[in-house]
């Protein structure tokens, strides 16, 4: 939540009354009778300090004050962090103790999520965590309020715990009624009490384009830091990410959630981006010979006898070394040798994806063989291949019109490609015909490139609805799961879509150590 934002709150749609959610909703338990543990911080409670962050905040103001730790940036957008918020640090152990020991954590894994989540605070029992969620609900809110003059009905609340390699990919928070994201930061340990760019995990803050849309690089980074809060008002430019998390010996552990209120609900930002890197009929004339290109066992009757009676059976077929040895090598020696000098771009927002795409809107500045593959993958010959292989009317009597969508790709380190970089939003828009997706590897490292397939209501809907709730849909592959499409090189992924799947490419960790490497894909999609 917040930064950790698409998290979980069941809070987003229940009902509530004058300070939440109505007390029939909560659980029945003895509560303690002492004083709170939590305690705000007197400086933050001071006159002087409400007027004179009210007044910069309702400007757009900066206002820094180093030896208090408190630093409200506007850029790029309204975000504050103060240090030391809980008076007594003794709170935080205690807190940290229930976390450990006491949360029933739940793994949560989407195309642009990874990281264990607690139930929403307003219904757990353990002592600590339960005062905690008391204290946000019954005093910072209001506290809030007058910071920031925004009305607020309600609070959410979770815990969130990051692992190495764990992280929480672009987005923007604006879902439903939420008007302040907020992060509380716990990190007790005496050694890491505040983490450094090695450690990972940070909130990393983006700036929007043109398209009002987020691109790479962020332009800054706020690391974890023992009692720190940080809130930010949740807008359509407020575009950030927890970045990966690269400790192997912490975890990134944090109470994050949203302050509510009334007011229209934000709208879904939808981006204009073309992503395809061509868009062509099956029209190029210049004969090809398959057998130059394609291994000769995928040439033979039987053999697609054999592959169409699997896709029809299971709706994909990995074949692998589908390309010449010979060609294969020769291509990669071309894009390695010309890596730089070609025209690779990035050409969706950073809230779609983060990989390069060759530009192929010049083909004769290819490489030869590279150009020869590429003309091949759109040639006759190769769509009435795919149709032996299918059935489907890429060619012959009944073929209409068919399209192919092509891509090439390159890999490495903090790729990705989120669902709503599918295909299925151009190929399937103008009814809900199938689409056949042709993953190519030229060749692999590790899981660099892989691509998931997943029911499509996981898609749009979950991006801004299911995944941000504390029930994860799993989708429509219960019984078999998702279908991972593996690396390998030289291999050709065959994978029948319908208009009710999507794929993404999953995120490449910063772990895997790739030099300058790549790993080169071509993504195509075939329509009818």
């Amino acid at each position: 939540m917040g930064d950790d934002g698409q998290g979980a709150s069941k809070n987003d749609n229940m009902e509530t009354g004058a300070h939440g959610p109505q007390d029939n909703a909560m659980p029945k338990f003895k509560l303690r009778k002492q004083e709170s543990v939590f305690k705000m911080h007197p400086i933050y409670k001071s006159e002087d300090f409400l007027a004179n962050f009210r007044d910069s905040w309702a400007k757009c103001s900066p206002y820094c004050d180093e030896k208090s730790g408190i630093d409200l940036r506007i850029y790029p957008f309204k975000l504050c962090t103060l240090q030391d918020f809980v008076s007594e640090e003794d709170g935080i152990e205690k807190l940290m103790n229930e976390i450990v020991n006491e949360v029933e954590w739940k793994r949560l894994h989407t195309d642009f999520l990874e990281f264990h989540q607690s139930p929403d605070l307003s219904s757990v029992i353990s002592e600590y965590l339960r005062e905690f969620y008391l204290y946000f609900r019954d005093e910072v809110m209001g506290w809030m309020e007058r910071l920031t003059g925004e009305k607020l009905t309600h609070v959410s609340a979770s815990c969130s715990l990051y692992n190495t390699g764990d992280r929480l990919l672009i987005h923007n928070d604006c879902v439903s009624d939420r008007r302040i994201a907020y992060v509380f930061y716990l990190s007790p340990w005496e050694v890491v009490k505040t983490w450094t760019d090695s450690m990972g995990g940070a909130l990393e803050l983006f700036k929007e384009d043109r398209e009002n849309m987020p691109n790479f690089p962020p332009i800054a980074k706020i690391f974890p830091r023992n009692n720190q809060f940080l809130f930010f008002h949740v807008n359509s430019k407020s575009w950030h990410q927890v970045g990966e998390v690269l400790s192997f010996d912490y975890p990134r552990v944090t109470i994050n959630g949203w302050f509510h209120g009334p007011g229209k609900k934000h709208p879904i930002v939808e981006s204009s981006s073309n992503w395809d890197a061509s868009i062509t009929n099956p029209a190029i004339e210049k004969p090809f010979e398959l057998s130059e290109w394609i291994n000769g066992e995928y040439l033979e009757k039987s053999t697609k006898s054999t592959i169409q009676n699997h896709i029809e059976e299971h709706s994909q077929i990995s074949l692998h070394k589908f390309l010449n040895p010979t060609k294969l090598t020769s291509i990669l020696e071309e894009l390695k040798e010309d890596s730089n000098k070609l025209p690779w771009e990035i050409k969706s927002s950073a809230c779609e994806r983060n990989c390069e795409s060759l530009n192929l809107n010049s083909p004769e500045k290819l490489p030869e063989n590279t150009a020869k593959l590429i003309e091949l993958l759109q040639s006759r010959e190769f769509f009435h291949l795919l149709h032996e292989y299918t059935e489907l009317d890429l060619s012959g009597k009944n073929a209409k019109s068919p399209k192919c969508f092509l891509e090439m790709q390159r890999w490495r380190p903090e790729c990705y490609t989120m669902l709503v970089n599918s295909a299925a939003k151009d190929a399937t828009s103008e009814d809900e015909a199938g689409v056949l997706d042709a993953i190519l590897y030229l060749n692999d490292f590790a899981e660099a490139g892989t691509y998931i397939y997943v029911a499509q209501k996981d898609s749009k809907e979950a991006d801004q609805e299911s995944a941000m709730s504390d029930e994860e849909d799993e989708g429509d592959f219960e019984e078999e799961g998702p279908l991972i499409i593996q690396p390998k090189s030289g291999a050709l992924n065959l994978v029948y879509r319908n208009a009710d799947m999507a794929r993404f490419g999953a995120y490449v960790s910063k772990h895997l150590k790739m030099g300058d490497e790549y790993v080169y894909i071509l993504v195509c999609s075939y329509k009818e």
